[in-house]
């Protein structure tokens, strides 16, 4: 059987790098949400024609269905 030798050097220091997350921001600062008929109780709902989030208190729409799930 072959002698083997080895030499293990001395590993460099690790560190993880610091990352800087910025201020927080507002649903109502995006760009794509309309936050004209923001008002209690509205709710977020997505408009394909405008190709934004909408904020509203009425649905008048037929594609939708809610599902509460089961009890």
């Amino acid at each position: 059987m072959a002698n083997v030798k080895a030499t293990i050097n001395k590993t460099a220091r690790v560190q993880a790098r610091t990352v800087d997350v910025g201020a927080g921001v507002k649903l109502t600062d995006l760009s794509d949400v309309d936050t004209s008929a923001l008002d209690n109780g509205a709710m977020l709902i997505y408009n394909l024609a405008q190709q934004k989030f909408i904020l509203t208190n009425q649905i008048d729409n037929p594609d939708l269905k809610i599902i509460g799930g089961i009890y």
